[in-house]
């Protein structure tokens, strides 16, 4: 084996390992650094900037409760995720990995120590009536929800009723969609694992790629699912390429001939 050329050791690793679908390497992320180019989408949808006059109510992992909803606060307390999140538990009781569940239905999401949050509750305008009853559950903030999905066609209705908006919470005056929908697939190759989670609630779906290094995740992308991808979802047919413009591509497999011994 020593005597193999560089090149030919190569093809017969692209031989034997070519179907696999290895994400690219990701950029390492820093907490409290910008989100990489790659992520100004997720960025675009999902983060907005921090208000000041509340940075007095942001917290450190150590100050963590379980079961309450907070938002992730980044940037040296610049920006902040919108995305909410429910703190599990501190799996490991080591101080590394905190697991969290988001609104969106997925679990044991791992954040490291360096994270900062604030609750939620304390987002609420101060004109909501007993806003410790949002403490531990997920809810709706009017200014901070009010554009779930991008500008893309996506799943929500265009001819629904307007929402209206009171203490907080969305009111709507047209019945949601009953339909729900929730598809998980995980791919593990060496100590990277890309998890690739699908979801469909009150008329709204979204596509999330996340990848890991071990058990820290290194970087997430969501994007709204479009009214085609719904129906055909809905339908239990296959969508070639759903997660195509999360940036996650496939690596083609090569077919060579190769010549018989005589």
């Amino acid at each position: 084996m020593d005597n193999i050329p560089q090149a030919q050791l190569n093809e017969i690793v692209d031989d034997v390992f070519g179907d696999f679908d290895v994400p690219p390497p990701p950029p390492p992320i820093q907490e409290n650094e910008n989100i990489p180019e790659q992520d100004a989408e997720y960025e675009r949808i999902y983060v907005k900037p921090f208000p000041q006059d509340k940075r007095v109510h942001v917290i450190g992992v150590a100050q963590l409760e379980p079961n309450v909803v907070y938002y992730k606060v980044m940037d040296d307390d610049t920006k902040f995720d919108k995305t909410q999140l429910q703190y599990l538990q501190n799996p490991d009781n080591h101080g590394v990995i905190y697991e969290f569940k988001d609104n969106f239905g997925h679990n044991d999401i791992p954040l490291t120590n360096q994270s900062r949050f604030i609750p939620a509750y304390l987002m609420l305008d101060k004109s909501t009536p007993n806003p410790l009853e949002y403490k531990n559950r997920f809810f709706s903030i009017y200014n901070i929800d009010d554009e779930e999905t991008s500008n893309d066609e996506d799943s929500s209705d265009s001819d629904s009723d307007s929402d209206m908006s009171l203490g907080g919470k969305k009111l709507s005056q047209k019945k949601q969609k009953k339909f729900h929908y929730t598809s998980t697939q995980k791919h593990q190759h060496g100590g990277k694992k890309t998890v690739r989670h699908v979801t469909i609630k009150n008329g709204k779906g979204h596509k999330k790629v996340s990848h890991y290094r071990g058990n820290k995740l290194i970087r997430t992308i969501k994007k709204s699912l479009k009214k085609p991808e719904m129906e055909m979802i809905r339908l239990g047919k296959f969508i070639p390429g759903l997660f195509r413009d999360c940036q996650v591509s496939r690596k083609k497999s090569t077919t060579r001939r190769r010549r018989k011994k005589n």
